[in-house]
This record gives C-alpha cells, sequence and structure tokens, in this order.
C-alpha cells in the first residue's frame, strides 16, 4: 500500500497540483500508508474516511482509531466522505473529539444503492443544504458534496451560509 501510494504521490507532485486530497479510505492500514506516503511530498493533504456505518470505517475499524493513527503525519485535515447527508453528523462528531486538525465532511444526497449508479432517497436541494449549514455549527471547517450532489447543491450551501453570516448566525 505505501509503495503504490508514494508512487502516486510522486506522479502527481510531479504535475503540479496545490493540494492532494486522500479519499474515501476504508482501513486505518490504507489510512497510515497514504499519510505516510503525503507526508513525505511536498504538498500539503487532506485524508477523507468511508464509514461503514456512524462509527467505523467499511473495515470495521473504529474511526477515531484511524484518527490517532494518522494523526502523526500531519494532514493539514481530517474529512468524512461518501455517507448520506442524514447520517454524517456522528462521524463528523467523531472527528472533531478525536484531532485538534481541521475537520469536515462532504456528503451523498443518499443512500448509494448496489449498482453504484443511482441515489435512493434523494433529497431536496435546499434540505441538503440546510443540513450541510448544520456541519459548521458541528465544527467543520471544510463541507461539500459527494455521490448525487451537483454543482446546485453546492451553490445553495454556499448561499445559505451566505444568508446565515448576513444575519449574524455564523462565519
Amino acid at each position: 500500500l505505501y509503495d503504490e501510494h508514494k508512487a502516486q504521490v510522486e506522479l502527481i507532485g510531479q504535475q503540479g497540483v496545490d493540494f492532494i486530497l486522500a479519499e474515501t479510505i476504508m482501513t486505518i492500514k490504507e489510512g497510515v500508508a497514504v499519510a505516510q506516503a503525503c507526508s513525505e511530498g511536498t504538498k500539503e493533504y487532506a485524508l477523507s474516511f468511508f464509514c461503514k456505518d456512524e462509527k467505523n470505517l467499511l473495515s470495521g475499524e473504529p474511526l477515531a482509531d484511524a484518527v490517532k493513527a494518522v494523526e502523526q503525519y500531519k494532514p493539514t485535515a481530517l474529512l468524512v466522505n461518501c455517507s448520506s447527508y442524514k447520517t454524517i453528523h456522528t462521524p463528523l462528531s467523531i472527528l472533531t473529539e478525536s484531532t485538534t486538525v481541521p475537520v469536515g465532511c462532504y456528503a451523498n444526497t443518499g443512500d448509494p444503492l448496489t449498482d453504484g449508479e443511482t441515489i435512493a432517497d434523494a433529497e431536496s436541494i435546499p434540505d441538503f443544504a440546510a443540513t450541510a449549514i448544520t456541519w459548521f455549527d458541528q465544527g467543520a471547517s471544510i463541507i461539500g458534496g459527494c455521490c448525487g450532489t451537483t454543482p446546485d447543491h453546492i451553490y445553495a450551501i454556499s448561499r445559505e451560509l451566505s444568508l446565515r453570516q448576513k444575519e449574524g448566525n455564523g462565519s
């Protein structure tokens, strides 16, 4: 795992990227390999974990343990992604409680179906955006969208945040 990720980090670095986002990490072993490889490069990087439920990675390992394992490699941020926007609150809370590194999340509009092509239980863009704004209240400094989201979802989040700032309800 380390050798593969190290080669990718080197290739990406040679292409002039500004930042590396290693996402949808499903095991602690891979998280450590990616973090170690990225930490030896010259670019800032963030890691984003994929959880099978509200507290555990797809591998079944606790998200909090994954955070502890990768922190020593000094990522710029730690995130969770590819979970339903309805259930990403708990993994985000685990991140905020487990680290002092900036945290964030980018959620799906619903739950992926087994065919990988469609999203079940997709909600309206305004509902997604209103929920995403609550992630800031939880301590997220980075938010966005994953499966099923569109530029319209991101625009709606931005619009909700701007309205909130104008009302003096947060930053």
